[in-house]
């Protein structure tokens, strides 16, 4: 999640929305350099696996959720982000916009 402004990109990687074993990309997003960035940044990865769902952020903090949990209590991508970021804006207070384009390094 990247907030500028009132702007913010709360998305999945491209191409698919999800990235493979030591895969990555870089984005360019679609603001200025030295304009209104706030920070934090946000980075967590939510993948499912064996019919469990795992969370992992990049300063390392974990979670997995059963899959019998998950039955009893679906969970969103949005809930999942507020589980480790509670200081979170909220996205639908913000102008959605995306990133200009990827490729990778």
């Amino acid at each position: 999640m990247f907030v500028e402004d009132d702007e913010v990109i709360f998305t999945g990687l491209p191409p698919t929305g999800m990235l493979g074993p030591d895969e990555g990309v870089s984005l360019e997003l679609p603001w200025r350099r030295g304009s209104n960035w706030k920070e934090p940044f946000y980075g967590l990865v939510v993948y499912r696996g064996t019919g469990n769902l795992y969370a992992r952020t990049t300063g390392g903090r974990e979670k997995r959720w059963g899959a019998r949990a998950l039955k009893r209590n679906p969970r969103s991508v949005e809930e999942i982000f507020r589980e480790f970021f509670p200081e979170m804006p909220d996205p639908a207070n913000l102008r959605a916009t995306t990133f200009t384009r990827w490729f990778r390094p």
